[in-house]
């Protein structure tokens, strides 16, 4: 006979997992409609719950689409985490992703020089 213990811990386990999926897949469909690059979008999605904690999900999303869609100021780059950054022109590079110049432009000078010139807008 299975210990009750186990037995909630075994149905607790798949609540969770179960949860967690139906919240991965919801997040992603909201990113992907905001996400300029459509068939990406999975992708980026998918590399940004891969490396960073779930709470930081809907602020690190928007930063994202904020800088692909040109959206964000570059004032306020420097401000951004700078493994973020980092993070966003890997992705830049991995997928052939243009970032528009006068964002380049505001981003640390080290950070300049991970990005693929051809793929500034």
């Amino acid at each position: 006979m299975e210990k009750a213990s186990k037995k909630f811990n075994e149905q607790a386990t798949a609540i969770i997992d179960k949860h967690f999926r139906l919240l991965q897949e919801e997040l992603s469909r909201s990113f992907c409609e905001n996400f300029p690059h459509k068939d990406h979008c999975s992708q980026v999605f998918e590399s940004l719950w891969e490396n960073w904690n779930l709470e930081e999900i809907p602020d690190l999303g928007e930063k994202v689409i904020s800088i692909f869609n040109g959206e964000c100021p570059k004032e306020e780059l420097h401000l951004w985490d700078y493994d973020l950054l980092e993070h966003i022109i890997e992705i830049s590079n991995t997928y052939g992703l243009k970032i528009p110049k006068e964002i380049v432009n505001g981003l640390p000078e080290q950070l300049v020089l991970l990005v693929k010139h051809k793929l500034m807008q």
